[in-house]
């Protein structure tokens, strides 16, 4: 076994989210009460590879909400964040948006949701 290991990318956004103050309300799964837990924030990987040394995840972002223009603020302030200083995000060392905000229907038409896709590279890091 390896002494280093790819970070969980999910879990990396989702403590980044967290300590931005940008998603009280955040996961990987959407909640079963979600009208009462909205804004909220979806991190899902989509795939991906690695070559050895870095991992490169497809990440989608999901904002939800029951207005269009919170969805599309917060997804903006998301895309802000990731794209921002690249040292405030380690050990992530790259991020790049495939494709931008945009909105999409929701099953749910009392539900905006905005999306955005990014490829993030992520080093290796000590195993704990």
């Amino acid at each position: 076994m390896s002494d280093y290991t790819y970070p969980d990318v999910e879990d990396v956004i989702l403590g980044l989210l967290a300590a931005a103050d940008l998603a009280e309300h955040r996961g990987r799964e959407l909640p079963t009460n979600l009208r009462y837990r909205m804004p909220f924030v979806l991190v899902e990987r989509r795939g991906g590879a690695d070559n050895g040394w870095a991992d490169s995840p497809i990440v989608n972002i999901d904002v939800l909400s029951s207005q269009a223009a919170v969805a599309k603020a917060r997804a903006e302030a998301i895309r802000d964040l990731l794209t921002g200083d690249p040292l405030a995000l380690w050990p992530i060392d790259r991020v790049e948006t495939v494709a931008g905000p945009q909105e999409i229907p929701h099953g749910d038409t009392a539900v905006r949701r905005w999306t955005c896709t990014y490829q993030i590279d992520c080093r290796r890091v000590a195993a704990s």
